[in-house]
């Protein structure tokens, strides 16, 4: 693999998770929206992720990351109990959207992680490809 390889491969990672930290927050600023009962609540968004295939014939294991799609969850959500809301119901109820604080967190620490990793590694293929741009300088 070249340099300009693995700056591309660590790019499309960087991408990928950017994608995966936006939709996270999205769905963490979007979990306590409320809806009346019998409407269509937030549907969690989820990025799926596919590999980049190589080149044909070139034998390689793949050249990067791309988001395929944003995945929309359910929009049924959660019946709550929210007597003060303007949208509850005679009863109460309201709908909200079903996005676990906890999984969004993980996901964002996973992500965050992995957009380092990637970063690191363009810095380090960077720093390669000056150094040898002074050989035999």
């Amino acid at each position: 693999m070249s340099l300009w390889g693995a700056l591309s491969i660590s790019g499309s990672g960087v991408d990928a998770m950017q994608t995966w930290i936006d939709t996270s927050a999205g769905n963490v600023a979007n979990m306590n929206d409320q809806v009346p009962v019998g409407s269509t609540a937030y549907g969690e968004q989820t990025p799926v992720l596919s590999p980049v295939a190589p080149p044909p014939g070139s034998g390689g294991s793949g050249d990067g990351v791309m988001v395929a799609k944003v995945a929309i969850g359910t929009t049924k959500g959660v019946v709550e109990y929210q007597p003060t809301s303007p949208l509850a119901n005679a009863q109460g109820d309201v709908v909200v959207p079903n996005v676990n604080l906890a999984d969004q967190m993980v996901g964002m620490i996973q992500a965050q992680d992995s957009y380092q990793a990637n970063t690191a590694m363009m810095q380090r293929a960077k720093a390669a490809y000056a150094a040898g741009l002074t050989i035999g300088s």
